[in-house]
Formats: C-alpha cells, sequence, structure tokens
C-alpha cells in the first residue's frame, strides 16, 4: 500500500511539474507575442503620459538646435566679389577703380570684372609711368607679344564693403581653392559623426 501511495505522489508531482512547465512557456510564448511589434512595446510603455511628453519635448527642442551648425556654413561661408591682387599697383597705392580699370579684363557674359584672371603686363613698368599716362599707352605693356593676354592669378582682394569676413574671405577659397569650400559641409557632417560615437560611448561610461 505505502508503495502505491508514494506512485501516486510521484504521478501527481510530475504531473504538476509537467503542468507549471507548459504554464510558463505558455506565458513565454504570449510575452513574445505581446513584444513582437513597436505598437505593443509602445503600448507596454504607455502612449501618453509626463515621461512621454518630456521625451518628445526633449527631442524636439535638440533636433531644432542642430539644423543651425549645419547650415550656418550658407552665411559663414558667403561670397563677395573678389579680383586678381596686383602687388606691385597696391604697393604704389592705386586705388580699387585704377586698378580694376587697368588689370583686371571685362567678362563679356556677365559684364563684371573677372574673378581669376589678370591682364599679362609689365607692371613694373606700369609704376613708373603712373595711372593715367599707362592708361593713354596701354599698348606698350602686353606681355609675350599681346594687349589682351591674361593670366591666372593666386591672391584675390574682395570687396568687403559686402561682407566683413567669412570663411572664403578669410581661407581664400575662389577660383582654383573654391574645391576647399565645397568640403566644408562634408566637415561638419564628419564632426557630427565623430561626436555621435565619441560622446554615446562617453554617457554610457
Amino acid at each position: 500500500m505505502e508503495e502505491e501511495e508514494e506512485e501516486e505522489e510521484e504521478k501527481e508531482t510530475h504531473e504538476m511539474t509537467t503542468t507549471e512547465e507548459a504554464a510558463t512557456q505558455e506565458e513565454r510564448q504570449d510575452s513574445a507575442h505581446i513584444m513582437s511589434t513597436f505598437e505593443d512595446l509602445l503600448e507596454l510603455a504607455g502612449t501618453l503620459g509626463p515621461w512621454n511628453i518630456l521625451m518628445f519635448c526633449m527631442c524636439s527642442v535638440s533636433a531644432f538646435n542642430s539644423a543651425f551648425p549645419m547650415y550656418s556654413y550658407q552665411f559663414l561661408g558667403a561670397t563677395p566679389d573678389h579680383w586678381c591682387s596686383v602687388g606691385p599697383l597696391l604697393e604704389a597705392n592705386w586705388t580699387q577703380h585704377q586698378v580694376l580699370s587697368f588689370a583686371i579684363p571685362l567678362s563679356n557674359s556677365i559684364g563684371k570684372h573677372e574673378s581669376c584672371l589678370m591682364y599679362d603686363y609689365n607692371y613694373s613698368t606700369v609704376v613708373e609711368m603712373g595711372y593715367d599716362a599707362a592708361m593713354e599707352n596701354r599698348s606698350l605693356f602686353g606681355a609675350h607679344g599681346g594687349l589682351n593676354n591674361t593670366i591666372k592669378c593666386y591672391s584675390r582682394d574682395f570687396n568687403l564693403t559686402q561682407y566683413q569676413s567669412t570663411v572664403v574671405t578669410e581661407w581664400d577659397l575662389v577660383c582654383e581653392r573654391r574645391v576647399l569650400y565645397s568640403s566644408t559641409q562634408s566637415v561638419v557632417m564628419g564632426g557630427r559623426m565623430v561626436g555621435y560615437i565619441l560622446f554615446g560611448y562617453l554617457i554610457d561610461v
């Protein structure tokens, strides 16, 4: 009799254990099903409440401010009118109008002075004669046998009445260096990427 009772108790214990394991497995399946979509997670976290509203406001402020550094280069990198810097004429104290009218050719396409070209003249002789005499005898100064020959210049003067100081004027980002100006946005985005990785790690430390 005692053996039969022990066997029955073991069977009941085994059945109870099996039932509990099945219930636990069902609960896990139900939990996995509940958390299978973003909507389920949102429902668990709560769709509306003080914490949700606070997080939304903080994220909105951060997203709003992030636009300013991205678009700042449009203002900090403004490009004023510019022309070739003719060293000998500037050292002789020629005015901006005199330099433009004598040394800088006009562009037929836009009707303004060229930004990256100047006449290929012997400017040492020009300085000796002075502005008025040089304008009357321009044919005497053409180098390499041409009066209207032009050459590229590698330094510029800027119209500072338009913008006092920008990235372009400080680093001479025009003409052959214009490609460097195009890289400013890439540099900004590269800095943001490094910042996200670095500060994200530091926050978790």
